[in-house]
């Protein structure tokens, strides 16, 4: 099995229970073919620095997994048909990024997620 992080966007608009809803079925789409989520994060909702898909805000998820490399095709299409995803994007990381990640310091793609945010402050 190979480390993954995913970072998604979904969209602006859902209610709380609309996110918790979608947090379960990101973590039974990772579970479907025999992944296994390490990690489940809802960062909340942020103004994200360009429209994606018409929306102005997106409620941020962060999860890390592990899966299959050859699922991981499928998995992000998955995440695509979805309409409540506005964007996602899935990483492959080593065993190091993700003990630093799960030991409590910033991943990745949350380090690209708040530069842009402070690039949109400005």
């Amino acid at each position: 099995m190979v480390h993954y992080e995913c970072m998604l966007i979904l969209k602006g608009d859902l209610e709380e229970q609309q996110v918790d809803d979608m947090a379960g079925t990101i973590k039974g789409l990772i579970e479907k073919d025999g992944g296994s989520v390490l990690s489940l994060e809802k960062l909340g909702k942020k103004r994200l620095a360009y429209r994606v898909n018409k929306n102005r805000y997106g409620n941020y998820i962060l999860t890390y997994f592990e899966a299959d490399p050859e699922k991981i095709k499928q998995l992000d299409w998955n995440f695509k048909l979805n309409e409540n995803i506005a964007k996602n994007m899935i990483i492959k990381i080593t065993k190091e990024e993700l003990d630093d990640a799960l030991s409590g310091k910033t991943s990745v793609v949350a380090n690209a997620v708040e530069a842009q945010e402070a690039a949109v402050a400005k």
